[in-house]
């Protein structure tokens, strides 16, 4: 029940931000830091936009540690 539960709340997050066009600051399992713009996401990824570069990137869920708003 708790993974449904979870699931549901990052769903939520990710939505909202990805609907207010938040910039982002991912922060990977390895410590890796970047800012960015979420624009899709499924159950396994993300795709999003780093600051700063034209080309989209996929990341895995598994390989994020945290997603926090950046700024404002």
């Amino acid at each position: 029940m708790e993974n449904g539960m979870n699931s549901k709340m990052e769903k939520k997050f990710l939505d909202t931000m990805i609907a207010n066009q938040q910039k982002c600051k991912i922060i990977t399992m390895n410590g890796y830091q970047m800012i960015a713009m979420i624009t899709e996401h499924d159950d396994m990824s993300i795709i999003g936009k780093s600051i700063g570069h034209k080309d989209p990137f996929l990341m895995y869920k598994n390989a994020i540690s945290t997603i926090m708003p950046y700024g404002h």
